[in-house]
């Protein structure tokens, strides 16, 4: 079978090994298009770059709100 692979495959690969190594792991969730809308306008309103922000900073939030044990 021929190696299909490509420069940008290993770049990504790359990238992932260094999220790693930070502690950070990536996660592709699929959501409905309703709650998308939502995170973009938590994301917008808070000034923040990425989805992954929001949902980290919405997340941290609900911990600080009501810590229990998960």
């Amino acid at each position: 079978m021929p190696n299909t692979r490509t420069a940008g495959d290993d770049a990504s690969a790359r990238y992932r090994r260094r999220q790693r190594a930070r502690g950070a792991t990536g996660v592709l969730v699929h959501l409905p298009n309703e709650t998308i809308s939502l995170i973009d306008t938590i994301k917008e309103r808070k000034g923040l770059r990425s989805r992954g922000q929001a949902l980290q900073q919405l997340i941290e939030e609900w911990r600080a709100a009501s810590p229990r044990t998960l």
